[in-house]
């Protein structure tokens, strides 16, 4: 076996048993999605890890079915000390690169710096790599590479940019092109498009264009990237000219730097370069190489943990007793990612924590409620610091929720408590989602504000680099705190998968998802119905609308498109039905965008607000 072909079936090691450590009850399937392997490599994997001791399967069914077994992979305490030293020999190895990179980049400018090399013998030194140079192996135009036709391109620019697709009129700098292939590499791959304007429109390239970014393209992924990557290419024929689709898959060994030892991500449509100390450590996050939920919670020890809490978890999980394992205590805590070493991480303090706000007093939740509609007030209706387990933040936050929002009677009879003037279900799924899913690497903690017209919480960390707020409200989701997200989906009314957003939007549309990079935080705005002076609760008053008002009223259902609306009335005209219809249902407040602060989005939908929903219930 070759040292290229043994450090990459180290690195599957690596791989597999972080998984494993995290999510012991993962399947093999699962695991073949996650590290894009063959359910077949999966199995190979898992039988060599057990053959060398480093993987132990229990069957944890309550009642085993023999034909239908379900296993829990656990990592040994061989396996534990080998993973240890797998992920230092990988960071060991991405550091010796960086390192070897700065050097080669302070040569360079010291040489620049002198007036350049001397002169090389004749024709040593002086031609570009060429598609079939030994320094061009890292690029090829695979001829397998699925065939681009016209309508799919066409179609492909009609939705825009976006973090996956970008558009570039051309490319004459090979660190421009180093630039964009790193960003790509970093976040979750993609399509550059060249000889495409940033509007949309085809420029279109000559053959001579297409050889000169065929070396452009050859050279950067080559020699400007670090690690080297493998863009494919393609080239389709318009009438306008041929436009170049270079598809960058997502790296395997991040973080990639361009030839100035540069780092770059795409954020949105754009990209941007990571300078700070925590965006690193993001960068790792992001890779699987480091997460914060498996750091060492401060000076704590297993005799900080709740064990009778975590035994009768662990039985209501497995099906059995801690005793009937065989195993001491902090192993098993260990083997399920919850310790190492004999300390508590932080998602075994969080989660299991006799008083996690002793060790880690920063992440907790800030709730207060508000008579007005600003932060700044100098009054406040209640208060409360939320500590505890991450269980007990979530039964409190529930609660202090329910006694500061109001409760209408809705249809229930004259003597009933009455409903919470914004469904329950919604504080669940994103309060979950809150504690879950914060970045744990920044000591802030949780904000729940209630105000008189919303609700904010705002949780530290932005969205991963890759993820925006659009493809959260349908369902996108990074997992970054992977080994708190395993046992949170059995302690918390946590379904994973994304779903928890979703379900929060189809309960109560009029959520606004925040995502402030700047600030570094993801707020969710929910949007309350407006409370009359005297502290009356109810819609805002309907008014007299028009015939077509009206019928655009009764269309619309849930969330729609401008031309899902149409279609459901029956029109064809747009200026018409924006005329007519759109503009004044819109400026008398029965309706509101989806993506207020983009109107002209190629996503953009409409939804009834509380005066439109009003005005359709007193008809």
């Amino acid at each position: 076996m070759t040292s290229r072909q043994a450090q990459f079936q180290e690195d599957t090691y690596f791989r597999v048993m972080k998984l494993v450590q995290a999510q012991p009850n993962i399947s093999q399937r699962q695991l073949a999605q996650t590290l894009g392997l063959s359910l077949g490599g999966v199995n190979y994997c898992l039988q060599a890890l057990m053959q060398k001791g480093w993987v132990k399967a229990y069957n944890f069914s309550a009642n085993p079915n023999p034909n239908k077994l379900s296993y829990a992979y656990l990592l040994t305490p061989a396996g534990i000390t080998e993973k240890t030293a797998l992920s230092t020999r990988f960071l060991k190895r991405k550091l010796r690169e960086y390192t070897e990179l700065r050097a080669e980049i302070k040569a360079l400018q010291q040489e620049a710096n002198r007036g350049g090399p001397h002169p090389l013998p004749e024709g040593e030194g002086k031609r570009s790599p060429s598609l079939t140079s030994p320094n061009a192996q890292e690029y090829r135009c695979d001829p397998t590479l699925p065939e681009i036709h016209v309508i799919n391109l066409i179609a492909l620019i009609a939705a825009g940019e976006d973090s996956r697709h970008q558009f570039k009129r051309d490319l004459a700098h090979v660190d421009a092109m180093a630039a964009e292939l790193v960003a790509f590499a970093n976040s979750a791959g993609g399509n550059l498009l060249i000889g495409v304007a940033d509007n949309g429109d085809i420029t279109g390239l000559t053959a001579s264009d297409i050889s000169r970014l065929n070396q452009l393209l050859s050279n950067a992924a080559s020699q400007h990237v670090k690690p080297p990557i493998n863009p494919l290419s393609t080239n389709v024929h318009t009438d306008q000219g041929i436009v170049m689709v270079v598809e960058v898959a997502q790296g395997l060994n991040k973080p990639y730097m361009d030839g100035q030892g540069r780092i770059w991500v795409k954020s949105g449509a754009d990209k941007r370069q990571v300078t700070a100390r925590e965006e690193m450590q993001r960068m790792f996050q992001a890779s699987g190489l480091i997460h914060a939920d498996e750091l060492p919670a401060g000076h704590s020890r297993i005799d900080d943990l709740d064990q009778a809490e975590f035994s009768r978890y662990f039985e209501r999980r497995y099906g059995k007793p801690v005793s009937s394992i065989g195993i001491p205590i902090d192993q098993l805590l260990q083997n399920l990612n919850l310790a190492r070493q004999g300390t508590p991480n932080l998602s075994g303090m969080l989660l299991f924590g006799k008083a996690p706000s002793n060790q880690l007093p920063a992440f907790v939740v800030k709730a207060v409620a508000f008579p007005g509609t600003v932060l700044h007030d100098t009054q406040y209706l209640d208060s409360e610091d939320i500590d505890g387990t991450l269980p007990q933040q979530y039964q409190r936050c529930i609660a202090f929720v329910k006694r500061n929002l109001h409760h209408v009677q809705g249809k229930q009879s004259f003597n009933s408590p009455g409903q919470l003037e914004i469904p329950a279900e919604v504080f669940e799924e994103v309060l979950v989602n809150a504690l879950v899913h914060r970045d744990y690497f920044i000591s802030a903690p949780i904000r729940l504000l209630i105000f008189a017209d919303r609700v904010e919480i705002i949780s530290p960390g932005h969205l991963p680099n890759h993820l925006d707020t659009e493809q959260i409200r349908y369902g996108l989701s990074n997992l970054r705190n992977p080994a708190l997200a395993s046992h949170a989906f059995h302690m918390l009314p946590y379904r994973g998968l994304g779903s928890g957003i979703p379900r929060a939007v189809a309960a109560w549309p009029k959520l606004d998802f925040i995502d402030d990079r700047q600030g570094n935080q993801f707020k969710v705005v929910i949007k309350r119905s407006v409370q009359q002076p005297g502290g009356t609760f109810t819609p805002q008053v309907t008014p007299q609308v028009t015939p077509q008002v009206a019928k655009l009223l009764q269309a619309i259902t849930g969330e729609m498109t401008r031309q899902a609306l149409m279609d459901t009335m029956g029109l064809k005209d747009r200026k018409h039905f924006a005329d007519l219809y759109l503009k004044p249902t819109l400026s008398d407040g029965l309706i509101e965008p989806t993506i207020p602060d983009k109107p002209n989005s190629r996503l953009q939908k409409y939804r009834l607000t509380a005066t439109g929903a009003a005005w359709l219930r007193s008809l």
